[in-house]
């Protein structure tokens, strides 16, 4: 988790170097999984780092998940990380 978010603190810096637009956001989600046999609510958090560069857009994003289970179906909660390029 430490290498993504150095990832991207470094390309943010590279955004800011020489480009015509960039940008940093951060966001929080909470869902509500009312009609799910397997889940209850989930907690989502983002990173992410927009940068344009002359006629390209890149987009990279970090995102981390926690989602509260039904005991059973499922034996414990779902945990899950992601990246996303573009």
């Amino acid at each position: 988790m430490k290498k993504i978010f150095l990832l991207l603190i470094l390309c943010s810096q590279l955004a800011l170097a020489d480009t015509t637009h960039s940008s940093v956001s951060t966001y929080v989600e909470a869902k509500d999984y009312s009609g799910s046999v397997q889940k209850n609510d989930a907690v989502v958090y983002g990173l992410g780092v927009d940068v344009h560069y002359k006629n390209s857009d890149y987009k990279l994003t970090y995102e981390s998940a926690t989602a509260d289970t039904k005991q059973p179906p499922l034996k414990k909660d779902l945990n899950y990380q992601k990246v996303f390029l573009k």
